[in-house]
């Protein structure tokens, strides 16, 4: 699939393999607009430290606790954490990791042996973009837009319909619920939360929900690259002139000639 392959990176655009995080940067007010991290940091510093805490748990009498389900949004261990849901969702994570009280001792152990608090400065390695620098090849002109177009995704588009039916039982099934980013070890996974009813009438009635992935991260990616490709694909299954296409769209020889072509790109990391 189109929205499925690395994009194009033209020459001369270079990516970082390391980054210094300040902590302090990310619990400050407003921190999604701080200068000196740009919000692709922000998601993979808590990326870096969920991988930290791997392993850090406290067996309780009728539960378990954990790093997981601090930075997590449970407050008993499930394994995997609570997708974020929003900016400001992401950034409580970060006051949880620093600030929440050690009533449970995986706590103090984990910010005792990575050196986690409100003043450390920490040495991460992933890929990415130079800080707060406009991406004109991905359609970021400034970090300002990535913000902007990251709270279009996750915190505008509920109550949106899709123009193409995603699943192939329940073709009705076509109203936003949300869309989220699940972290893990490996990278970030962009999904769509849909069902037949509104997230109001939900409240009051339930529904059923399923999940699609718009985009997930690809070895070796740039967190950005994936939210573009997360924008392309939620652009393309919402557009009205694309109502004829069905769940068979899925299948590469459904697709329009012109989105087919866009499939072949250009993979150098020069």
């Amino acid at each position: 699939m189109p929205f499925d392959s690395p994009l194009p990176r033209p020459r001369g655009v270079r990516l970082r393999r390391q980054a210094n995080v300040d902590l302090i940067d990310l619990l400050r007010p407003g921190a999604e607009h701080c200068s000196g991290c740009s919000i692709e940091m922000a998601f993979q510093t808590l990326r870096m430290l969920l991988v930290s805490g791997i392993g850090y748990r406290t067996k309780h009498r009728w539960h378990t606790t954990s790093i997981t389900s601090l930075l997590g949004g449970y407050s008993v261990d499930h394994g995997y954490p609570v997708p974020v849901q929003s900016i400001a969702d992401l950034f409580k994570r970060f006051h949880m990791a620093v600030l929440a009280r050690e009533d449970t001792p995986e706590i103090a152990a984990w910010r005792r042996d990575t050196g986690i608090n409100a003043y450390a400065s920490l040495k991460l390695a992933f890929p990415h973009y130079r800080p707060s620098a406009p991406v004109p090849h991905l359609g970021f002109g400034s970090e300002a837009a990535v913000v902007e177009a990251i709270k279009k995704l996750l915190e505008q588009s509920a109550g949106q319909k899709t123009a193409i039916s995603l699943n192939s039982v329940h073709y009705d099934a076509t109203v936003i619920h949300r869309i989220d980013v699940t972290i893990s070890p490996s990278g970030f996974s962009f999904d769509l939360r849909y069902g037949c009813r509104t997230p109001e009438d939900m409240r009051e009635h339930g529904d059923s929900e399923w999940g699609y992935c718009l985009a997930r991260t690809i070895e070796g990616e740039p967190f950005l690259d994936t939210l573009r490709r997360a924008i392309d694909h939620f652009e393309f299954v919402t557009a009205p002139e694309n109502s004829h296409l069905t769940t068979s769209w899925k299948d590469e020889g459904f697709f329009p000639k012109e989105v087919r072509a866009s499939s072949t790109v250009n993979t150098s990391t020069e």
